[in-house]
């Protein structure tokens, strides 16, 4: 056997969403070098192995770069086979919107692993986001890869798959689909008891100018009682009839067409306080808008039930009032900050003659899908 050193270098396939690169590129831009384009920002490896020949060494290392890095065959494996033809005639005949509801979506003990990897619920907020506003309560949402237990990696690179988001197309017609490893509003989400979302449309254009199109939510919740609540509600668009509600059962999937009619929500949550409904959530986005598309941006819109009048009539206006000012209050300061750098603001506003300025800012992990 000949020892070979073998170097791998890993950058995202085309296609991709590559954030980082992007970010290179514009900084080369604006220092000077405009004819710099197609950035892509990669990883290199350097493996140490043993082989008969050369060819043996490159093919040895292949295969471990396909069932280790790749998010392939071996990752689709965790999920069960989909009836496409069953689950094509679901989505497309479904009311009041295209979704379909799939059972026993992961292998049986590839979920049990997942949903014991979720965190307790006293330390799930030491990991991730806690929602605390009126329309969104007593959720904490982790969309940080790093911080995802690693059966929940696992999951998210199954998810991302290509081989399952061919399925993903195939069964819904939607083409050419993107997967945003920034899990930007999705991720793993705990919502404990008394906690609820209401009625809404999600966000309709990611920052990076790709469409939404799709919901894919997978729930981990062992034993889930019906008394408990938590189910997902699709109301028709005016909000008026509740045409389903759904049970977060244990290893059930939901995947529904992201539309301006796409109204849905969770109903309280009653489970145990020792106890969290706990599910994840990812997004597919294409490149091309969908035929429905208004043409311009929006955020996530709420509705109140047909029985909320208070939220309706109180909740909901000072809360949409609330986030327009927080909205306002950023646009001012990112307009200071471009006519005033941070040393020059100082300087402009004290008398001092010097100001350090301290604290990198937080590096962001880079897109991929």
């Amino acid at each position: 056997m000949t020892p070979y050193r073998v170097s791998i270098h890993i950058t995202p396939r085309r296609g991709i969403l590559d954030p980082q690169g992007k970010a290179v590129e514009s900084a080369l831009h604006s220092l000077g070098f405009p004819g710099v384009s197609s950035v892509r920002v990669g990883r290199h490896i350097v493996v140490d192995t043993e082989a008969e020949s050369e060819d043996a060494a490159v093919a040895s290392v292949t295969a471990m770069c396909e069932r280790l890095l790749s998010r392939g065959k071996g990752l689709v494996l965790l999920i069960r086979p989909l009836d496409v033809e069953n689950l094509r005639l679901q989505f497309r005949e479904a009311k009041p919107f295209r979704f379909a509801c799939i059972d026993d979506f992961l292998v049986p003990e590839f979920g049990e692993t997942v949903a014991r990897s979720y965190f307790s619920r006293a330390d799930a907020p030491r990991f991730g986001r806690r929602f605390r506003t009126v329309s969104e309560r007593g959720k904490v949402q982790v969309t940080d890869y790093e911080r995802l237990p690693p059966a929940v990696r696992r999951l998210a690179d199954a998810l991302a798959a290509p081989e399952f988001m061919k399925l993903v197309a195939d069964s819904t017609g939607i083409p050419d689909l993107v997967f945003d490893t920034r899990l930007t509003g999705a991720g793993m989400q705990q919502t404990a008891c008394g906690g609820h979302l209401d009625v809404h449309i999600d966000f309709n254009l990611h920052f990076e100018r790709l469409h939404r199109r799709l919901n894919l939510t997978l729930y981990l919740n062992p034993g889930w009682k019906t008394s408990w609540g938590g189910m997902i509600e699709l109301w028709d668009r005016d909000v008026a009839v509740r045409h389903h509600a759904i049970e977060p059962l244990f290893n059930r999937c939901v995947l529904f067409e992201t539309t301006q009619a796409s109204f849905h929500g969770v109903t309280a949550v009653k489970c145990p306080r020792d106890t969290t409904r706990n599910s994840f959530s990812v997004f597919y986005y294409t490149r091309e808008p969908p035929p429905h598309w208004s043409g311009s941006f929006h955020d996530t819109i709420f509705r109140a039930r047909p029985d909320e009048h208070f939220r309706r009539l109180v909740l909901l206006p000072a809360e949409r009032l609330r986030r327009r000012l927080l909205r306002d209050a950023r646009a001012v300061k990112r307009k200071i900050a471009r006519f005033f750098p941070p040393g020059e603001l100082f300087e402009h506003a004290l008398p001092i003659t010097h100001v350090d300025v301290v604290g990198p800012m937080a590096a962001r992990r880079p897109l991929i899908g």
